[in-house]
C-alpha cells in the first residue's frame, strides 16, 4: 500500500452540506477498496493564482489516505463530471513524507478533546512566542 494526498479546489458557492456529503463519499469510496484516512483537512475559501472555469476563488480540501492504485480510478470516476469540484489531483507521497503523516497519525489520540485550560495555556504560549519574536526582529537592525 501506498500513501496518497488528494488536493480538492470546490466551486466557491458550494454549500458546506454538499462538500461534506462529498468528502463522505470519498471516505467510503476508499474505505471500500481496502483504504483508510489519515487526515482530512478543509483550508476554505482561498484565491486561486488564476481563474478555473471562470472562479476567482476556490474552496479547498486535502485528503490524505492509504491504499492501492485501485482507489485512485475510482476518484477519478467520482469527480470527472461532479460540477461542484472544480479541479481535483491525486499525488504519491514520498516514503519520508509518507512515513512521517502514518506517525502522526498513530500517536493522536482519536477523539479526546483537550482540556479548556490546556487551550488557554497554549494560545497564551503562542502569543507569547508572537511578541517575543516581533521584539527580537526590532533589535535585529
Amino acid at each position: 500500500m501506498r500513501g496518497y494526498e488528494l488536493c480538492l479546489i470546490f466551486h466557491p458557492e458550494v454549500n458546506d452540506e454538499k462538500i461534506d456529503t462529498t468528502l463522505t463519499s470519498v471516505r467510503e469510496a476508499i474505505e471500500n477498496l481496502k483504504g483508510s484516512i489519515l487526515k482530512i483537512e478543509k483550508w476554505g475559501k482561498k484565491n486561486l493564482k488564476y481563474p478555473i472555469k471562470k472562479n476567482p476563488k476556490g474552496y479547498y480540501c486535502f485528503v490524505s489516505f492509504v491504499g492501492l492504485k485501485s482507489i485512485l480510478t475510482e476518484i477519478d470516476r467520482l469527480f470527472r463530471y461532479n460540477e461542484s469540484v472544480l479541479r481535483y489531483n491525486n499525488v504519491c507521497l514520498e516514503k519520508k513524507i509518507f512515513e512521517e503523516l502514518k506517525q502522526a497519525h498513530q500517536q493522536k489520540p482519536e477523539s479526546a478533546p483537550q482540556p479548556e485550560s490546556d487551550v488557554k495555556e497554549q494560545e497564551t504560549k503562542k502569543t507569547e512566542e508572537q511578541q517575543e519574536t516581533v521584539e527580537n526582529a526590532g533589535t535585529e537592525e
